[in-house]
């Protein structure tokens, strides 16, 4: 199948009428109980009028800082980095960022907005108990519900029709835009301009063609999409990365998004480059303004097209929650847990990288740990540049922030990845207000947590201990 047959197919079919009109006839259930809960929500317009009032209460604030994980904080990051000045996120447990916000919580006149659908979110919550402890009066939250009635005046409820990362068209997604010094009047205009372009039946459709070349290409078995941005710092491609990894990363299939890789093909690329659709290299005009909103809508038509194609259920995380719950345990009883097995050290890793006998082997290194500074940062990029020389995909995800995104795809697709835990001890540490454990006893189980997950998933997984000088150490001993 060529790929102006896809197109054809998908619109001979009328794929999007039937993903917005009779959903059960494409999709599989998932871990939905009927197609009524597929959270479809975000296909629908939005009203200016619904944000404008709810917000103004805000105006006495100077800066703004956005506590979350995964899609709740995502679109908030991008807004940071458009106006650095006002718009501040935290979706770490880096000790050295949590009391660098702490001064400015201090020192400033400043909100802190909560960012949570459900409200629980383990590590969301553990940052707001920090960080709010001696500022309750300025905390507001965005969540699907209000938490208590004192909470009610200060949150700004979102559907619960749609997904975390789809709630590009909810508070998650338009107030720190708002905040940053976005029009709502535009912002509204661009995502329902989207949603009419992308509604349209026919192969000029913008997001059929985007979907078009990635299926296309995973035909090829190119399974692997490159996604890069105009600056790397300005946290779109993670917005796709997660987009793709929770929506399509299951039943053992699915698109493996990496990010910042320009050599690697097939890429999509956000650049200030006119629009371009070919099979080996996808191109989107972007701007740091309200277009930002259509360019981006248009990727959650081109999930539910890719959903239908691959025979995967987008709207759901069916693999998510087991790392979840095995925290949430410890959190319960305080009691620390244990692996049975033996640790690995940073000499099987080194050992993986240098015995590699694959084409195109992928490792993922999942580094748990309170202090991550520039020189580890630094090394582990020149890392990923001299794994790729050798044909070697490394990824590397910093939890708890890829538990929230990429945790579904290693998980539940591509059993090949070589998965390796690497939590970093010997940190300085951190109380929890009105808590029993400290941050660095948190990091260590929920990294013990997410080991015992990959087992019971059937994934390659090794969990070393060890500091961060001697992964530093390793790492430079591989380069040289």
């Amino acid at each position: 199948m060529d790929l102006s047959n896809i197109k054809e197919f998908i619109v001979k079919e009328k794929l999007i009428n039937k993903i917005l009109n009779s959903p059960d006839k494409v999709y599989p259930l998932g871990t939905f109980k009927s197609s009524e809960e597929f959270p479809l929500g975000w296909s629908n317009n939005i009203n200016k009028k619904k944000f404008e009032d709810c917000y103004q209460e805000l105006n006495k604030f100077e800066k703004f800082i956005f506590i979350g994980l995964g899609g709740s904080i995502n679109l908030a990051k991008i807004a940071s980095f458009i106006n650095p000045n006002k718009v501040y996120i935290i979706d770490s447990l880096d000790i050295k960022k949590i009391n660098n916000l702490s001064e400015i919580i201090q020192s400033e006149k400043c909100a802190i907005i909560v960012c949570s659908k459900s409200g629980t979110t383990v590590e969301t919550n553990i940052l707001k108990n920090i960080l709010s402890y001696k500022n309750k009066d300025s905390i507001y939250y965005i969540s699907d519900h209000y938490i208590s009635d004192k909470d009610k005046e200060k949150t700004f409820i979102t559907q619960k029709d749609i997904g975390g990362r789809f709630s590009l068209a909810t508070h998650f997604g338009i107030l720190p835009f708002y905040l940053a010094g976005f029009s709502i009047n535009d912002i509204v205009s661009n995502i329902n301009l989207a949603n009419k372009e992308s509604k349209e039946n026919n192969i000029d459709n913008k997001a059929i063609t985007i979907a078009s070349i990635i299926y296309k290409n995973y035909l090829l078995d190119k399974k692997a999409l490159s996604i890069n941005s105009i600056n790397n710092n300005d946290h779109i491609a993670d917005w796709l990365e997660q987009l793709l990894a929770e929506s399509l990363g299951k039943e053992e299939s699915g698109i493996l998004p990496i990010i910042q890789n320009n050599k690697f093909s097939p890429n999509l690329n956000f650049s200030n480059d006119p629009n371009k659709y070919n099979l080996d290299s996808i191109n989107i005009k972007i701007s740091y303004n309200e277009s930002i909103f259509y360019e981006l809508q248009i990727f959650f038509y081109v999930i539910a097209i890719l959903g239908i194609l691959l025979k995967i259920q987008p709207f759901d995380q069916p693999n998510v929650e087991l790392t979840k719950s095995l925290t949430t345990k410890f959190l319960e009883t305080n009691q620390s847990l244990e692996l049975e097995e033996e640790y690995f050290s940073l000499s099987s890793f080194e050992k993986n990288i240098e015995e590699n006998n694959e084409k195109e082997k992928i490792i993922s290194l999942l580094i748990f740990s309170s202090i991550v500074d520039k020189e580890l940062l630094d090394n582990l990029e020149k890392l990923k540049i001299f794994c790729f020389k050798s044909q070697i995909i490394l990824l590397v995800y910093f939890a708890p922030t890829y538990l929230h995104s990429t945790g579904q795809l290693l998980k539940g697709s591509f059993k090949n990845i070589e998965n390796f835990i690497v939590h970093l001890h010997g940190n300085e540490d951190q109380e929890i207000p009105n808590s029993l454990y400290t941050l660095n006893t948190f990091v260590k189980n929920q990294a013990i947590s997410d080991y015992m997950a990959l087992k019971k998933y059937d994934r390659k997984v090794q969990y070393i201990e060890t500091n961060k000088i001697e992964l530093n150490k390793k790492i430079e001993a591989i380069l040289k």
